[in-house]
């Protein structure tokens, strides 16, 4: 009898080596081997190697990898739990950021994120979205201009107002006239819980350009850049924003916003952008571009004069 057979190993000592070779041990999971459909009923098989490093080969892993059949019970099993209706893949699968077609009883076909998206974070119907959103904006105008001042941004008399105007989302635009320029503008609600103002004080003076990393877990997938002129409060926006994470890279601090939006425009003019869509990121998809352009950002927001700051 080999020597591992017997052994147990697994976070909850689940995994038990039922039988080895020269190279593999084969062990079963208590846990997964419940779920047949979904691993079959077969041993898994690992290396010695990583039996004695105490790996899992089996689903309990964080970073097992699915295959595309076990990818589409997976997803059959959550859109049904989400009273939605798995159609397949909208393209050709390449693993976990595939991006995937889904039926929605009430408003029809969609087509959703990627696979680790839907799997981990039940991104939904868009549209059912849309008519909770307008639920959502009917709440207490009272309340909702409390958590906008609660930013210290806003000037103390500042005045916001539900406007009759609508996004392209259903929900309602705020007014915000700002005693500082005497300006008013439109913006939404999240934006303004963000401390992004809509006046002339937001045209006026920004002063910080970012670099941020969007990531599906721990992948890095695109990259969004921008100015503002807080850029720690524009983070926070971004990741209400994104479907994917949000991880600042770099902030540069400008003498004058001139340069600011000079060195925005010259990455905007020379570089590949836009290539994430407003379902990835409804607020600045147009400034994503791809992760190689990591260090021609730096050195244009270095060539106009920023000076690198401590990231976020």
């Amino acid at each position: 009898m080999h020597v591992l057979i017997g052994r147990k190993i697994g976070s909850k000592g689940q995994l038990t080596c039922v039988n080895a070779d020269a190279k593999y041990a084969y062990v079963v999971c208590d846990i997964c081997c419940v779920d047949i459909e979904l691993h079959g009923p077969n041993p898994f098989r690992m290396l010695h190697s990583a039996f004695y490093m105490k790996q899992q080969p089996c689903g309990c892993s964080k970073s097992h990898r699915w295959t595309k059949e076990q990818y589409e019970i997976l997803l059959s099993r959550k859109a049904e739990s989400l009273g939605f209706m798995f159609n397949g893949f909208a393209e050709d699968f390449h693993g976990k950021t595939t991006k995937i077609s889904l039926t929605c009883a009430k408003h029809g076909e969609w087509r959703s994120g990627i696979i680790s998206n839907f799997l981990h974070r039940a991104i939904g119907c868009p549209e059912c979205k849309r008519e909770l959103v307008g639920i959502r904006a009917k709440k207490d105008d009272d309340e909702i201009i409390k958590k906008f001042k609660l930013v210290d941004v806003f000037h103390p008399d500042t005045i916001f107002k539900r406007s009759n105007t609508k996004d392209a989302y259903g929900s309602y635009l705020w007014e915000m006239h700002c005693p500082l320029c005497n300006q008013m503008g439109l913006s939404t609600a999240s934006a303004l819980k963000g401390g992004s103002k809509s006046c002339g004080c937001k045209k006026q003076n920004p002063t910080q350009a970012y670099i941020n990393i969007l990531k599906d877990g721990d992948l890095p997938i695109a990259l969004k850049f921008g100015i503002s002129k807080f850029s720690e409060m524009r983070l926070k926006e971004i990741k209400k924003d994104s479907v994917f994470e949000v991880e600042n890279f770099a902030i540069f601090r400008f003498t004058n916003s001139e340069d600011c939006r000079d060195a925005e425009s010259e990455c905007l003019s020379s570089l590949d952008c836009g290539i994430l869509t407003k379902r990835d990121i409804q607020n600045g998809f147009t400034e994503t571009t791809h992760l190689y352009n990591i260090d021609t950002l730096v050195k244009i927001f270095e060539n106009y004069g920023g000076i690198r700051m401590s990231s976020l």
